[in-house]
């Protein structure tokens, strides 16, 4: 049904950080991307998708398996024209980088994925 990948993520996104432990969310947004896709709900798909990498990065998940995941999943939402959705991923991707040292300045998203000038315009 096309309401399940909708529940899934606003349960993870809205109940279950806060009451059970941070890697169950992240499956929740997984199952909830999965679910979006299979019946053609694209638009929670990739939300679900997006902040499943911004879940990885607060549980802890290895920064390169994070960075590798960002960039296929910008390759996915490119080829649905989700435009909004990858701005948001190109700023975790950035974010990964820069903590991977891949950035003159730590402290600025400016570098491989994206250039913090041109996300604020």
């Amino acid at each position: 049904n096309d309401m399940e990948s909708k529940v899934l993520f606003m349960y993870a996104g809205f109940v279950s950080h806060w009451t059970e432990p941070g890697h169950l969310t992240y499956k929740y947004f997984l199952r909830a991307y999965e679910v979006g896709m299979q019946t053609g709900n694209i638009d929670w798909a990739m939300f679900s998708l997006r902040t499943s990498n911004n879940t990885a990065l607060m549980i802890g998940k290895p920064l390169a398996c994070i960075e590798k995941e960002c960039k296929s999943c910008i390759e996915l939402m490119h080829e649905y024209k989700q435009k909004n959705v990858i701005n948001w991923l190109l700023s975790i991707w950035q974010l990964v980088l820069n903590l991977m040292g891949d950035s003159d300045d730590p402290r600025v998203l400016s570098g491989h994925a994206m250039q913090q000038e041109d996300l604020l315009k």
